[in-house]
């Protein structure tokens, strides 16, 4: 999945470099100490949106697909009880680490990054 849209562009992290960029831009915006990386990352695929203007990432999240049957293995699981979702036989994508530059005050970028979403779960 990637397209452009106005002032940005949406991909999918391809290479380790752009999962630790996220992963920085993540600590930023949780106001921690370095970067934001946890065991889930492995599994999951990060959607990365860049400035077309200067490549700078500007918004990120990661998904975690699953099923009923595996939410006892998604990140949410470690703080909530899911087990009412267990018997659910449909996909799942678990949405997490949802962030914008604290720089960036552009409307536009949450747009784009719930475009993302949708082409993700529509699967194209």
């Amino acid at each position: 999945m990637s397209f452009v849209k106005g002032s940005y562009e949406v991909s999918v992290a391809k290479s380790d470099d752009d999962l630790s960029e996220s992963q920085i831009l993540c600590g930023l915006c949780f106001n921690l100490e370095g970067s934001d990386a946890d065991g889930f990352d492995k599994s999951c695929s990060h959607i990365l949106i860049r400035s077309t203007q200067d490549n700078r990432l500007v918004g990120y999240f990661r998904m975690l697909a699953g099923t009923g049957a595996s939410i006892d293995s998604s990140y949410s699981a470690q703080f909530y009880d899911l087990s009412a979702l267990a018997g659910f036989s449909g996909s799942m994508i678990e949405l997490g680490q949802f962030c914008i530059h604290p720089s960036e005050q552009v409307p536009d970028i949450i747009r784009i990054a719930w475009a993302a979403l949708t082409a993700c779960v529509d699967g194209k």
